[in-house]
């Protein structure tokens, strides 16, 4: 029994106002009659709803809903009501054949500067991309170059790497305080 007929039953059973509210006409109806499996607001909306093909019945509402395609974030497609997709819905009336979903990005190893290693697309890379399906185990970043105090012509002093000193290099982990130069 739907809640449309349970409110008919009620007011009409009690001769309540048709101000009356579903739920309170239910809760009096319930006092005289006990407790009936549609009083309790667990029912099973769906329960006995034929629903014609293309078209499912909402849990929600009791009533048949049409069908769409449903893209699920890994790819995946399932034909579905609107309100049960938890993707992305294409639309009632469309199909998974063929599938309409994107893939999911491909992933890999990404490499930033600091020589740290995550999985990510390559969209998403912010250092070096070493490729689709690369992983981090074993990390495959090459960690950061050393650096130390270079002094250059004019005697000033500058952190770089070795390969960066236009000048004589001070030797790795070596800073400008004090100045070497």
């Amino acid at each position: 029994m739907t809640r449309r007929m349970m409110l008919s039953v009620c007011l009409l059973c009690l001769g309540l106002m048709l101000t009356m509210t579903a739920s309170s006409g239910c809760d009096v109806f319930c006092q005289f009659m006990g407790q009936l499996p549609w009083c309790s607001g667990e029912e099973d909306l769906c329960e006995g709803v034929t629903c014609d093909t293309g078209f499912e019945c909402d849990p929600a509402t009791g009533e048949c809903a049409s069908t769409g395609a449903c893209c699920a974030s890994d790819g995946t497609c399932s034909v579905t009501i609107e309100s049960a997709c938890t993707g992305t819905y294409q639309g009632d009336g469309t199909t998974c054949d063929p599938n309409p979903c994107d893939p999911p990005a491909a992933t890999g190893a990404c490499c930033a500067a600091d020589g740290s290693c995550s999985v990510t697309t390559e969209a998403d890379c912010a250092g070096t991309y070493q490729g689709d399906d690369t992983n981090c185990d074993p990390n495959p970043c090459d960690p950061p170059a050393a650096t130390g105090a270079c002094c250059a012509a004019d005697s000033s002093c500058s952190v770089t790497t070795e390969a960066a000193c236009d000048g004589t290099y001070q030797g790795d982990d070596t800073s400008c305080d004090p100045d070497p130069c």
